[in-house]
C-alpha cells in the first residue's frame, strides 16, 4: 500500500480506500500509465459501504432544490450498507420504503413496470458456516416477497418486454481455451422467467476473448474468491430500439449493453448471435460503471477514474466514438467515487448523478449547474452510508401505481 501512496498520492489512495473520499478541488493532470500490478491492487480494493470521513449530520436529505429547473418526479435509491431502498420525491420525502432482512446489503434495486421492486442482494454471513450465495429478489409494491433466487447475482439486472429478466451472476469456470492455467471468474448472463426460474445462461468471457475490436482484451488478474476476475461487469441493459436504425444500423438487432470495470470498456452484445458488435472506452475510461442508452442513440456512462483520482460522466456518439458532453465537477464541487456511481439523463435534459462513496446524489443542467442535491440521512458510526445508484421515475408512472394500490385497499376494505 505504501507503494500505491507514493505512486498515486495520499489523497487519491485515501479516496480509493473509502470508495468516496473528500474529492478534489480541481481534476488533477492525468497520471502516467500504471503497471498491471498497480492496477490489480487498485481494482482489488472492492466496495466500501460508508464514507471515510465523519459525516456532518446537519447536511442530510435535500439541501438544494431549484423548483423551476429540477425534473419533477420521484427518485429510488438503495443504501450501500442496508437491506432497504427508498423512493423519495424531489423534496426528499420518503413515499415508499422496502426492506428485506436478514441479509447483509442490497447491491442494487430498481422498479419494474407495474411497481414491483427487483433487488440484487448479499446475504448475511453465518458464523461457522459456508457463505450463502448472493441473490435476486422480487418484492411487490407493498413489500411482500414474490420470489427470491440464490444465483450468485451481482451488481445489476435488466427487464425484458416479455417479462423475463437478465441478471449478472458469478461462476468459476475452467476453460483451457480462455484460461489455460486454471479456473477464472466468469460473469454469465442468466435469463430469469417472470416466475423467478432460471431459464438459461450465456457466458460473456468466451465472446470477449474471441472479439477483435477497439477494446483489446486485457487480463488484470484481479483475485476474487481465489480466481482471476478479468471482467467485473457492473451494469447490464436490454436494448430493443429499431426506431434508432436510421441513426445506426446496429439498432436493427436486439442488443445488451454491458459496462466492464476491469476492461475499462462498454460493449454491445448482439443477443441473438451472442456476438459483440460495438465497443468503446479502452484508453479513455477508468473503472467505469452504469452504461445506458440515451433517447438520441448516444451512450451515457459514469467514468469513475479509479486510478486517475477524479470522476466524470460522459456522453459518447455511438457512430464516431467522440465524447460530445462531459461533466467532471467544478473547483467548488468535488466529485469523485472510486466505486459504484450512476448517471441518468432526465426528460428535461438534466442529468442525475450519484456520487456513491459520499452518499450524495445531485441533478445538473447541461451547463453543469446543480439544481438538486441530496445526501443519504443514514449513518454507521458517524459515517454516511453510500448510495449505490439513484434512478428517477416520472410522476405519472409512480402516481398510477399508487392510485392502483389505493383502489385495491378500498376493494379489500369493502370485502371485510
Amino acid at each position: 500500500m505504501h507503494r500505491l501512496v507514493r505512486r498515486f498520492g495520499l489523497l487519491a489512495v485515501s479516496a480509493l480506500l473509502s470508495s468516496g473520499g473528500s474529492g478534489q478541488a480541481e481534476p488533477p493532470a492525468k497520471q502516467d500509465a500504471v503497471s498491471d500490478e498497480d492496477r490489480a491492487q487498485l481494482q482489488a480494493l472492492g466496495y466500501v459501504d460508508t464514507s471515510r470521513e465523519i459525516a456532518d449530520r446537519s447536511v442530510a436529505g435535500v439541501i438544494v432544490h431549484d423548483a423551476a429547473a429540477v425534473q419533477p418526479g420521484y427518485r429510488l435509491y438503495s443504501a450501500g450498507a442496508a437491506c432497504e431502498a427508498d423512493l423519495i420525491d424531489v423534496r426528499g420525502t420518503v413515499v415508499r420504503n422496502w426492506r428485506g432482512k436478514p441479509c447483509s446489503k442490497w447491491s442494487h434495486a430498481q422498479l419494474l413496470p407495474g411497481g414491483h421492486l427487483l433487488v440484487v442482494g448479499v446475504p448475511s454471513a453465518k458464523p461457522g458456516s459456508a457463505p450463502e450465495p448472493s441473490f435476486l429478489l422480487r418484492q411487490s409494491w407493498d413489500g411482500r416477497e414474490v420470489w427470491k433466487l440464490p444465483i450468485r447475482a451481482h451488481h445489476d439486472a435488466t427487464y425484458r418486454p416479455d417479462g423475463s429478466i437478465l441478471a449478472l451472476a458469478l461462476a468459476s469456470v475452467q476453460n483451457a481455451r480462455v484460461y489455460p492455467d486454471g479456473p477464472v471468474v466468469d460473469n454469465p448472463i442468466v435469463r430469469i422467467t417472470p416466475r423467478g426460474t432460471p431459464a438459461r445462461s450465456t457466458s460473456f468471457l468466451t465472446a470477449l476473448k474471441t472479439h477483435v475490436g477497439r477494446c483489446r482484451f486485457i487480463d488484470p488478474v484481479v483475485p476474487q474468491r481465489g480466481a482471476p476476475d478479468p471482467l467485473h461487469i457492473n451494469s447490464i441493459l436490454w436494448i430493443d430500439r429499431p426506431d434508432l436504425a436510421a441513426r445506426h444500423p446496429i439498432f436493427n438487432r436486439t442488443l445488451v449493453m454491458l459496462s466492464m470495470r476491469h476492461q475499462d470498456c462498454i460493449y454491445l452484445l448482439d443477443w441473438a448471435r451472442k456476438k459483440i458488435v460495438w465497443d468503446w472506452g479502452m484508453g479513455e475510461l477508468d473503472g467505469p460503471h452504469d452504461a445506458t442508452l440515451l433517447e438520441n442513440g448516444n451512450v451515457l456512462v459514469f467514468d469513475n477514474g479509479m486510478v486517475r483520482g477524479w470522476s466524470r460522466v460522459l456522453e459518447i456518439d455511438i457512430e464516431t466514438g467522440r465524447i460530445v458532453w462531459e461533466y467532471s465537477g467544478a473547483a467548488d464541487e468535488p466529485f469523485y467515487t472510486a466505486g459504484r456511481g450512476s448517471s441518468q439523463r432526465l426528460p428535461n435534459g438534466n442529468t442525475l448523478i450519484a456520487e456513491s462513496g459520499k452518499g450524495r446524489a445531485f441533478e445538473i443542467t447541461k451547463s453543469g449547474r446543480i439544481v438538486w442535491e441530496f445526501f443519504d440521512p443514514r449513518y454507521i458510526d458517524d459515517r454516511r452510508v453510500a448510495i449505490v445508484r439513484m434512478r428517477h421515475y416520472d410522476s405519472g408512472i409512480i402516481e398510477r401505481i399508487m392510485s392502483r394500490e389505493t383502489r385495491e385497499l378500498e376493494r379489500r376494505d369493502s370485502l371485510k
